[in-house]
């Protein structure tokens, strides 16, 4: 698992881009919509959505989505997933899951 540079800020626009490859490294357009959840250091699911099947695509977090449970400290570690399907020579429909941690800072109130 990798962890994003660029930091996020509660309840503001966060863009993340991914590059689907095969199993081999090369770049892919999947099968399928790429789907992606947002979960909090708990497992707990903060915000779900999709973006189009394409080789790179951008995913958008913003707003209401890009947000956390109530902390005490100004940041906190988030997990995005983001699932899909893809073809290769290996098969149809095989299933290509990505995970990466990326930093919040949290807006206090």
């Amino acid at each position: 698992m990798s962890i994003l540079s660029v930091r996020a800020t509660e309840g503001s626009t966060y863009v993340v881009t991914c590059v689907c490859t095969t199993e081999a490294g090369d770049v892919v357009t999947p099968d399928t919509n790429i789907t992606w959840t947002v979960k909090s250091a708990d497992g707990t699911q903060i915000s779900t959505g999709t973006a189009a099947k394409a080789a790179s695509v951008d995913v958008i977090i913003k707003g209401t989505d890009l947000s956390a449970p109530a902390t005490t400290g100004k940041t906190q570690t988030l997990t995005l997933i983001l699932e899909t399907t893809y073809t290769s020579a290996l098969g149809i429909g095989l299933p290509l899951v990505k995970i990466v941690d990326f930093t919040l800072d949290n807006e206090l109130a």
